[in-house]
């Protein structure tokens, strides 16, 4: 699905070109305000904060009307505290020396309500950053900006310049921003990578503005013309990363994130498949080859599962089962029914009662549309003895000197299906080299909708490979099915081969 979003939305522009293009526009935008701020400063500065008041607004507007559909909570934390800088930034635009509209403050006004404007900005990057691990609520958010947009202690002295206080809140300000770049960079996996890249320019530009705003003296100086111009960038930044993001590619976040979450719950099931599917290549007397496919083909995630252990002395036991789904749900469930066969395995080995009582037990863990197919056997290594037990599940294949045949099983429903059941067993002898093939029904299903693989196969590749190691006669019959299916399974496919090694005879003393 993600695959085909993908083409159907341009792709993102080379990391270069969105370089040059924001070095021209920030060279354009240098070119206009630079002569504008020589011959009339206080127009400079009027329209660069329009401007960013226009941005902090719009950032808010649209991060609040898209906050259902975007899943990453960064922008909407981000977005939402630019209502309070916009208009924090409008009334130090109206308070500007030279202004006229706030008469009797000076310049300490304005500079009062910049310093606040500034610690709104890095604080919302920083909220915002730590909301990819922590959990904010927006409302929580809207009450603390708005009693931080109220605090204003004195920043400016008419003829001596800068207070303390305010040199030290604007590195206080750097000091946030720089935490919050530290976080963005860290979780910058949760972002496009464009989206990480603009977000982390402004809060460079952010910092830059910052440093500039330490050193001015005159209010209508050039330090204070380069503060408010990379000020403007980094809202621009911002605006590009959120806005334009949300309004020409309005669903590309949404997919992302899905994307992301879907990724990790694959790689979490294929942790967890692949920890259900260790097998030893050798258990006692049994010699071990076993080979797994996905249906899927991108990871290993699915219902299919083996296990083989020793539940007492001169005991093997052996599952190869398959729960109904797949994806992650299926492998949890995996882990469940193989854990319960194991237990009671440990408890009473016999097949009838391990299937029995694992069947009750499933009954009540699953749903009523879930189940498991298993065949589960138990061999005394000292005698060859067998005693298989199938619930559902597939006949294995038995290889023995020059043949192969179906080894017939008792029918018994699958697992979890018909609580109370008392589940039917045979027993044969195993010889030495005998090998024996079991497999889930996503074997002979390969190629069905151009005429299954079939159990006729698996027999005719088994008498033709039987002289072959486990391992290898597992990975050969796993690529016939591949090669007939043309690798469009429609099924996991699991297989597990044993071969019985008798044990030696003991020589009578002389």
């Amino acid at each position: 699905m993600f695959q085909c979003m993908e083409e159907d939305h341009p792709q993102d522009p080379p990391e270069g070109s969105d370089a040059a293009r924001g070095l021209i526009v920030g060279a354009v935008l240098l070119a206009v305000l630079l002569p504008l701020s020589r011959s009339n400063y206080l127009l400079f500065h009027s329209l660069v904060e329009i401007v960013a008041v226009l941005v902090a607004f719009g950032i808010f507007v649209i991060a609040w009307n898209t906050r259902r559909i975007v899943l990453n909570p960064y922008l909407l934390i981000l977005g939402v505290p630019q209502l309070f800088v916009g208009a924090v930034l409008l009334l130090h635009a109206l308070a500007y020396k030279g202004m006229g509209v706030f008469a009797g403050y000076g310049a300490d006004a304005a500079t009062q309500l910049w310093i606040v404007a500034r610690a709104l900005a890095a604080l919302a990057f920083l909220i915002a950053g730590i909301s990819l691990r922590h959990p904010v609520r927006v409302i929580s958010v809207l009450v603390a900006f708005g009693a931080v947009a109220c605090v204003a202690p004195t920043m400016y002295v008419e003829g001596i310049g800068l207070t303390p206080l305010k040199v030290s809140a604007e590195y206080a300000v750097m000091l946030l921003a720089a935490v919050a770049l530290w976080l963005l960079w860290r979780d910058r996996d949760r972002f496009e990578p464009r989206v990480a890249r603009l977000l982390a320019a402004s809060i460079v530009a952010m910092i830059a503005a910052e440093l500039a705003f330490t050193l001015y003296v005159d209010v209508y100086g050039a330090l204070n013309f380069i503060g408010h111009y990379l000020s403007l960038v980094s809202l621009m930044l911002v605006y590009v990363a959120v806005i334009a993001t949300a309004l020409v590619r309005p669903y590309s976040l949404l997919f992302f994130e899905l994307k992301r979450r879907e990724e990790a719950e694959r790689e979490i099931a294929d942790v967890l498949q692949s920890a259900i599917l260790m097998a030893p290549e050798r258990v006692d007397s049994l010699e071990v080859g076993h080979a797994y496919v996905s249906a899927s083909g991108l990871a290993r995630v699915g219902g299919d599962f083996y296990d083989l252990f020793a539940p007492a002395a001169g005991l093997v036991a052996f599952v190869v089962g398959d729960v109904c789904g797949k994806g992650i749900e299926a492998a949890a469930s995996t882990t469940v029914v193989r854990t319960t066969l194991r237990s009671f395995a440990y408890d009473d080995p016999d097949p009838a009662s391990v299937l029995r009582r694992s069947n009750d037990s499933l009954a009540h863990q699953f749903a009523s549309d879930r189940f498991a197919t298993v065949i589960y056997g138990v061999l005394e290594s000292s005698t060859g003895l067998l005693r298989l037990a199938s619930a559902g599940h597939p006949e294995p294949v038995l290889c023995r000197s020059a043949t192969a045949a179906c080894v017939d099983v008792p029918r018994n429903p699958p697992l979890s299906v018909a609580p109370d059941h008392d589940f039917e067993t045979t027993e044969m002898r195993l010889h030495d080299g005998d090998t024996l093939i079991l497999y889930t029904d996503g074997l002979p299903d390969a190629g069905w909708r151009s005429g299954s693989f079939g159990t006729e196969r698996v027999v005719s590749h088994a008498h033709r490979t039987h002289a072959q190691r486990p391992a290898d006669i597992a990975q050969g019959l796993l690529s016939a099915a591949r090669l007939h299916a043309k690798d469009a399974l429609s099924d996991d496919v699991a297989i597990v081969v044993l071969r019985y090694t008798a044990p030696a005879a003991v020589s009578p003393l002389a």
